[in-house]
């Protein structure tokens, strides 16, 4: 599919260093680019938004856990 898209100046001379430097088809680079966008944005969409925003439970130490275990045996090691 072809399309026109208006890349303002100081972008496009970004984005023409970069190829350069890198020596990168612009084709390619703008095909990858959204295709890496996409996938962010479809990976994201498919968790509820609950889930990404959680932030634990306060309550919860996490240090605790190691209580009542038997202390690491250096001859295993």
């Amino acid at each position: 599919m072809n399309t026109s898209v208006h890349i303002p100046k100081e972008l496009s001379d970004r984005l023409n260093t970069y190829l350069k430097q890198n020596k990168m088809p612009k084709n390619k680079f703008i095909v990858e680019a959204i295709e890496k966008t996409l996938n962010e944005l479809e990976d994201k969409e498919a968790w509820h938004p609950d889930i990404l925003n959680w932030q634990g439970v306060p309550e919860f130490e996490a240090g605790s856990l190691d209580e009542g275990l038997l202390p690491m045996r250096e001859d295993v090691l």
